[in-house]
């Protein structure tokens, strides 16, 4: 599999899914909570992280076969 089918694939990953969303959740607390600084760092650091370790993991070599 290569990089760029690793990239492509790692959007439906379900680990990736839900940082995505419950980061998202957590952003809107922190900006209604007047909270800038959390709010920028939890919509930016996770979903990074979980898209850096869901690229590298050989995880979606198996997904790649459901598709």
């Amino acid at each position: 599999m290569t990089l760029r089918d690793r990239i492509l694939l790692h959007e439906i990953h379900p680990a990736k899914l839900v940082t995505d969303i419950g980061s998202g959740v957590l952003c809107l607390y922190f900006l209604w909570q007047h909270s800038l600084q959390l709010a920028i760092l939890f919509a930016a650091v996770p979903p990074l992280l979980a898209s850096g370790l869901v690229i590298r993991l050989p995880i979606l070599r198996r997904l790649n076969g459901l598709l």
